[in-house]
């Protein structure tokens, strides 16, 4: 196969993964309502795949960020959150009267079933934007849009009885 063959080019491979088998595997990702559990099937897919590509085991230690950086891959969280927000936008300009801006903004009449609601693409979308709009903040003081921070850990003294 053209993706594990080692005459050529690890970079090569990686963009031809990137142009023939992600957009297999993200097909319309940006209309769905990706659940953590969703996105981490299609995260874990993608990494198999890119160890597979570049001969790197589990066993080796080497992490999924050194191999997608050996490979040139843009991590798939920030690439479902761009695809997520150009449909959005896309859809946002739309004429008001558009079945998308209609379907998008229904509001459903009656009583919701008994537990925790199911989680809406408008949800996503506008966690998406506060994701984006925090990050962006964090490069205009000089990181970089996409770079997470390691979160700060607070702790508590707790009394025992």
């Amino acid at each position: 196969s053209l993706l594990v063959n080692h005459s050529i080019p690890l970079e090569e491979r990686a963009k031809v993964y990137c142009a023939c088998v992600r957009p297999v595997l993200l097909y319309a990702v940006e209309t769905w309502a990706l659940t953590e559990r969703l996105e981490g099937l299609l995260a874990s897919c993608d990494h198999r795949m890119l160890r597979y590509m570049s001969r790197v085991r589990w066993q080796d230690r080497i992490t999924n960020e050194e191999v997608r950086r050996r490979c040139g891959v843009e991590n798939l969280e920030h690439r479902l959150r761009k695809m997520r927000l150009r449909w959005f936008g896309h859809v946002k300009r739309r004429d008001e009267n558009s079945i998308l801006r209609r379907a998008m903004e229904l509001e459903v009449e009656g009583r919701r079933p008994v537990g925790r609601p199911k989680k809406t693409w408008s949800k996503v979308e506008e966690e998406d934007r506060s994701i984006t709009e925090d990050r962006a903040e964090d490069s205009n003081s000089g990181g970089d849009a996409y770079h997470v921070q390691p979160q700060k850990w607070e702790t508590r003294d707790v009394k025992r009885r």
